[in-house]
C-alpha cells in the first residue's frame, strides 16, 4: 500500500475502530490479526497503536507537517517585495529573497505565499510573443499559402 493511500486510509477510521485496535492490542493480539478483524492494513494498525503508546491518544499529531521555511514576518516582507500590480514574477522575487535573507526559497513556496496574501503570481511565457512585424509576416505567408491551395 502506498504511503499516501495509507495516510488517507488512516484518517477515515472511526474512533470506535481506533478504540477496538487499542483494546485488541492491549489483550495481546498481533497486528495482522487485528487488521483482519478491523478490516484495515496492518501498517495502519501499527501506526494507531504507536500513537496510542506514545501520546495516549489515537488522533493525528498537529506537528506532523514540515515546519514553515519562513516566519510570518518574512512572509509579509515577501509580499511587499512583489511589484505593485495585479501580478508579479515569482523567480525575480525568489532571487531577491536569496540576496536579502541569504536563504533559498523555492518558486512554489513564493507562489503559495503570494496566493496566501491575495496576490497572483504569473508564470513566465514558454515562448516569446511575436512582434507586430513578425505577426504581419506570418499572416501574409498564411494568405499566400491559402491561395496556393486554391490554385490547384
Amino acid at each position: 500500500m502506498s504511503r499516501v493511500r495509507s495516510r488517507n486510509a488512516s484518517q477515515h477510521i472511526s474512533d470506535f475502530d481506533k478504540g477496538r485496535i487499542v483494546a485488541y492490542r492491549d489483550c495481546g493480539s498481533s497486528y495482522h490479526s487485528i487488521a483482519a478483524q478491523v478490516g484495515r492494513d496492518s501498517m495502519i494498525v501499527s501506526k494507531i497503536w504507536n500513537r496510542w503508546f506514545q501520546d495516549g491518544n489515537t488522533e493525528c499529531r498537529d506537528g506532523s507537517h514540515q515546519p514553515p521555511i519562513t516566519s510570518s514576518r518574512e512572509d509579509k516582507h515577501v509580499t511587499r517585495m512583489a511589484p505593485h500590480g495585479s501580478c508579479s514574477h515569482v523567480t525575480s522575487t525568489e532571487s531577491r529573497i536569496r540576496v536579502v535573507y541569504k536563504t533559498t526559497m523555492s518558486a512554489r513556496t513564493v507562489r503559495q505565499r503570494f496566493q496566501q496574501y491575495g496576490l497572483s503570481a504569473w508564470r513566465p511565457w514558454l515562448r516569446l510573443l511575436l512582434t507586430l512585424h513578425h505577426r504581419q509576416e506570418c499572416h501574409q505567408w498564411r494568405n499566400q499559402q491559402r491561395t496556393w491551395v486554391h490554385e490547384y
